[in-house]
């Protein structure tokens, strides 16, 4: 296989797969963390955050379980760069279970957690792409862990995430001649086809343009306070608040608060502006 396919276009492929599925999820599924907060500070509904629990909890369940099997080693994933991760060992430490029990446990925690809202659980097509995001994120782990054994590490492990893949699938298109894609370059085209694919299906695919002056100075503002957040936060709400949480990175917990918060007063300013006293 190896002989007929570059190793980078393989994890491509592993990473499109993936990335086809959260695309969809995104449009069929309406699985979106900023919609997630959105709906909860403003909407006073909670079932796109407990979609995201859905994700999480299966990720977490699928992670652990590849781990105990010996098919993923979590200290090869960029968000763990010792093999003690601290979240892991204080759960593990409290209730005395082994570390891959530990992740499992949390899982089933967050799962059970996410599912004990009556409303909730009559959202099915909420529930299948919840569980089909976090899938995904256990794809990518055990894909590019595969492959690394299978190319003696030449392609890194790897799982979604939105904020490097980016730059490089722009990187790649200028210079894809004289480069090979990775598992991000994959993962962002597969995500972006499944979302084309998605807004068809629901009749909703559209072109959209910046109103006027000042609207697209907000978003390159926006953009930008976005591309630096991603970067010193090592990734997004997918990368630290799925991939990097699906192995208990400690990291993962700081950034999706602070996610949390400034998404808030972001939304506070859309709404209300910086005003006291509302």
């Amino acid at each position: 296989m190896f002989d007929l396919l570059d190793p980078g276009l393989l994890a491509a492929l592993i990473g499109g797969a993936g990335g086809l599925v959260l695309g969809l999820a995104a449009r069929l599924g309406r699985f979106c963390s900023m919609g997630a907060i959105e709906d909860a500070l403003y909407q006073g509904s909670d079932l796109r955050a407990r979609q995201w629990g859905v994700a999480l909890g299966v990720a977490l369940i699928g992670t652990f379980t590849l781990i105990g099997f010996g098919l993923f080693d979590p200290a090869m994933s960029p968000y763990l760069a010792l093999k003690w991760y601290p979240m892991a060992h204080a759960v593990s430490g409290a209730f005395g279970l082994p570390t891959v029990a530990t992740g499992i446990v949390a899982g089933l925690a967050i799962l059970t957690l996410a599912l004990s809202s009556r409303a909730f659980r009559a959202q099915r097509r909420l529930i299948l792409w919840g569980s089909a995001v976090g899938l995904a994120i256990v794809s990518g782990w055990a894909g590019t862990s595969w492959l690394s054994l299978a190319t003696f590490e030449a392609e890194p492990v790897a799982s979604h995430t939105f904020s490097a893949p980016i730059g490089d699938t722009l990187f790649y298109l200028m210079t894809s001649s004289a480069s090979s894609p990775g598992f991000g370059v994959g993962s962002v085209s597969g995500a972006l086809l499944g979302a084309a694919i998605g807004s068809l299906i629901k009749g909703q695919f559209r072109w959209e343009a910046c109103e006027d002056p000042r609207e697209l100075k907000r978003q390159i503002g926006g953009a930008a306070l976005m591309g630096v957040g991603a970067v010193v936060g090592f990734g997004c709400t997918v990368g630290q608040g799925l991939s990097a949480f699906s192995v208990l990175a400690f990291s993962a917990p700081v950034t999706i608060i602070a996610i949390i918060i400034g998404a808030a007063i972001g939304l506070r300013q859309l709404i209300y502006g910086f005003a006291f006293g509302r």
